[in-house]
């Protein structure tokens, strides 16, 4: 947040400097409209830069969406300072020659249609990597959470009969394959109903019945392990 308001106030101090300049200088304007409209196009691109920003970082939730969005502040930013130097450059030459108001026009409607363009390819392309990432996430998350919640459980088992299982367990889990898919659905709500299980019957001094449970597990997990690298 902080960085969007430094970025928009410097903008603001660009663009003020700059209005201060355009009329404050006294030169001559061989051709007033085109003086003016130049003008008028770069207030446009300016006032565009509030919707670039939104655009850019509405949504960004986490550090990886900012930075998705930096491209299409890119965009946005380009469009500005290009618009700016158009402006100057035809102040200064319809101070000595007529320069026509089509040609500014001309110029900066296809300024402003390149700028549309690239805005909505980076939008498309920010979308479409931010839905890749969701997916990603929405894949790994049942590993992820077995592997959060095994090694808590797994490194506290003090049980000496069970430690060098609950290791062999641990390991397992931890190299497992971290990517689900629909295949293996059902086996990963046979191994969350055993690990809990298995922690159940651990805390209430079952270690007999833990190890069967353990065993089980580590079945499962194979199981599932398979059948994710049959499905690739």
């Amino acid at each position: 947040m902080k960085s969007k308001i430094r970025a928009g106030i410097a903008l603001g101090i660009v663009f003020a400097i700059f209005t201060i300049l355009y009329f404050a200088i006294p030169y001559p304007h061989k051709n007033e409209s085109t003086y003016i409209l130049a003008y008028v196009f770069l207030v446009v691109a300016f006032l565009a830069q509030i919707y670039v920003v939104y655009l850019a970082f509405s949504n960004s939730s986490s550090i990886k969406s900012k930075l998705y969005g930096w491209p299409i502040f890119n965009v946005g930013i380009t469009y500005f300072v290009l618009q700016t130097i158009l402006t100057a450059i035809v102040s200064m030459v319809n101070a000595y020659y007529y320069f026509p108001i089509w040609i500014v026009i001309t110029l900066s409607i296809l300024l402003m249609g390149f700028t549309a363009i690239g805005l909505i390819s980076t939008k498309v392309a920010k979308e479409i990597v931010e839905q890749q990432d969701d997916n990603t996430a929405a894949k790994t998350s049942f590993i992820d959470q077995l592997r959060a919640n095994s090694k808590i459980f797994l490194e506290s088992v003090s049980h000496e009969p069970l430690k060098k299982k609950a290791a062999d367990l641990l390991e397992l889990i931890k190299f497992s394959d971290p990517v689900s898919n629909e295949s293996v659905l059902a086996i990963e709500e046979e191994i969350d109903v055993n690990y809990e299980e298995l922690v159940s019957t651990y805390k209430k001094g079952d270690y007999g019945l833990s190890e069967q449970k353990m065993d089980s597990l580590s079945s499962l997990i194979k199981q599932r392990n398979s059948i994710c690298k049959s499905s690739k």
